[in-house]
């Protein structure tokens, strides 16, 4: 009976934890239903964890720690969020779109991840526009989407067929 937002991300610097509480301190100010999973470890969870505690978030906040069955939890949620500061490419957010879960991320990710029309950018100026948008876009239907990724070239069968042919041709050119 809640909406159930996903974070999948080191705690580091990088992913911008910090802005995440501002989002889900503006969701509080909403009286909307809400629990939120933080997957991952790093050098700022103790820190994410005292804001937790100060702002009184605990019922709402759930911390998983590092997981090696990130797939099943993107069953569990409605909705994942990444307001990185800056990403290299942000695997996470394809991941989420195979299983059709709508992505909320920075503008620091890069524009590549937007292989459906599940993704949308925002900046991080506004935690409450990111608010609006997790209740918009957290309560939708879901499909899988693994095709339209696939076909977005983030097939793993194909690509390890493109590897290997590469392997095959360096090797027959010497």
């Amino acid at each position: 009976d809640c909406i159930v937002i996903g974070h999948v991300a080191g705690f580091v610097y990088q992913k911008n934890h910090s802005f995440v509480i501002k989002i889900l301190k503006s969701l509080q100010k909403t009286n909307l239903k809400f629990k939120i999973f933080f997957v991952g470890i790093g050098e700022e969870l103790e820190k994410i964890k005292i804001n937790v505690n100060e702002f009184n978030l605990s019922n709402n906040v759930v911390f998983l720690n590092q997981r090696n069955d990130v797939q099943d939890l993107m069953q569990l949620f409605d909705i994942l969020i990444l307001p990185s500061h800056f990403e290299g490419f942000g695997f996470v957010v394809i991941e989420a779109q195979c299983s059709g879960l709508p992505c909320l991320v920075s503008n620091g990710v890069p524009q590549e991840v937007k292989v459906t029309d599940l993704v949308h950018f925002l900046s991080l100026k506004d935690p409450e526009e990111w608010s609006r948008y997790i209740i918009k876009y957290g309560c939708l239907n879901r499909s899988d989407r693994s095709k339209d990724v696939a076909k977005a070239g983030f097939d793993i069968k194909e690509n390890i067929k493109k590897i290997e042919k590469l392997y095959i041709d360096i090797v027959n050119c010497n």
